[in-house]
């Protein structure tokens, strides 16, 4: 069951157009970018400095991979809107 599984979102995937896999990755990204950053303001403002630290550090831990794949999805959507 699972090669076929695999065959099947292989198959998916490259028969999905550049354009609409690429916008869906990158608005699914910046979803959850905004979302954790807004969490991450919310936990900062919060009464409980003991556990806010906890928090901070393990949101800051998932946020900067998020903010570089960002970068890198601008940057390619910026040299494909210059190339064309």
């Amino acid at each position: 069951m699972t090669p076929t599984i695999t065959q099947k979102i292989i198959g998916t995937i490259s028969e999905t157009d550049y354009e609409l896999l690429s916008s869906t990755v990158g608005v699914v990204m910046i979803v959850l970018l905004l979302s954790l950053l807004i969490l991450k303001e919310m936990v900062r403002a919060a009464d409980a400095p003991a556990q806010d630290h906890a928090w901070n550090k393990a949101l800051t831990a998932v946020t900067l991979p998020l903010m570089g794949a960002f970068a890198v999805v601008v940057i390619m959507r910026i040299i494909t809107f210059l190339a064309d």
